[in-house]
């Protein structure tokens, strides 16, 4: 049932943005996605989120508010650092049911989403306080300069159990730049395989769904975008669990720093103690690049350096 018919008409996008004299923010990497039938689409990809939590990442105006308000999300949380934005999202929480929609002025990069979630069940005065039987979804637009520190913020809490991820393997919907979307879904092999796609794939599956161009924005990115989706693995990462992410992400970088050398050179850009990780061991050529390892020879190789430390 679309949910949007028993509601009174919500005011236009494209009416809030001349009302409130709304414009995008160049130094805040701001794009305003407009077109419905798009952001119906990318809402679409989070699959059923009947019954539940959706955080809004970045809502701007409001144009993916809407298609997520359309679906039957019990509730919807949007976070929005640009404080300009509020009075638009106010005029669209009016014209749905009281609290099904809440709007947080905050910086999504800094704050604990699970806490936000908290804070939100008192102001509706809900008796039951307890996160753990509670379902989530994170879907945005993501501002590209925020995207990549946004997703290691959510792996690291996904390796720690923390935020929302102590209570539920969060789904994740997301707009990004598209040579940032590539990295995180690219497989073994493929030009864009990267440190993102190890640190990423080790405890989540993760698909490109479909690319949006730039004309679809307002004003047009001088970058092509794609919606990714990211679901974590249900019984967490599949290969070596105990090795921490930040020694994955360490050796990663190490390693990467020159995709064109083989690792039995690049191993030198590591700290000393992993310097003899490539020895004694023939799971993993030496002579092999950066890009051709497994993500389980990845969490292989963080394993033996993890294990030097201990």
């Amino acid at each position: 049932m679309n949910v949007i018919n028993k509601l009174p008409a919500m005011p236009g996008v494209q009416d809030l943005i001349r009302l409130y004299g709304l414009s995008a923010k160049q130094k805040l990497s701001q794009n305003f996605l407009l077109d419905l039938n798009l952001t119906d689409k990318m809402v679409k990809a989070a699959g059923d989120l009947g019954g539940k939590t959706v955080i809004e990442i970045g809502p701007g105006p409001g144009g993916l508010t809407r298609s997520i308000l359309k679906t039957g999300a019990k509730k919807l949380i949007v976070i929005e650092k640009d404080a300009r934005f509020l009075p638009a999202l106010e005029s669209i929480q009016q014209a749905v049911p009281k609290g099904r929609m809440h709007i947080i002025n905050t910086d999504i990069l800094t704050c604990n989403e699970a806490d936000i979630v908290k804070r939100v069940k008192r102001f509706d005065r809900e008796t039951n306080l307890e996160l753990k039987d509670e379902k989530f979804a994170l879907i945005g637009n993501l501002p590209f300069n925020i995207g990549t520190p946004l997703l290691l913020k959510w792996l690291y809490q996904l390796e720690r159990k923390e935020g929302l991820f102590a209570f539920d393997a969060v789904p994740m919907v997301l707009l990004l730049q598209k040579e940032v979307a590539k990295r995180i879904a690219a497989k073994t092999g493929d030009t864009d395989f990267s440190r993102l796609s190890v640190m990423t794939q080790r405890s989540c599956h993760a698909k490109t769904v479909f690319d949006i161009p730039g004309s679809a924005f307002v004003p047009p990115p001088k970058v092509e975008t794609t919606v990714v989706k990211i679901e974590p693995l249900p019984n967490g990462p599949a290969f070596y669990p105990r090795v921490p992410l930040e020694t994955m992400e360490i050796l990663l970088k190490g390693l990467f720093e020159n995709r064109r050398k083989v690792i039995s050179n690049s191993v030198r850009n590591l700290p000393e103690s992993a310097h003899s990780i490539l020895e004694g061991q023939t799971f993993v050529d030496p002579r092999s690049r950066p890009q051709n390892l497994t993500i389980e020879q990845w969490c292989y190789l963080a394993d033996r350096w993890s294990s030097k430390q201990l």
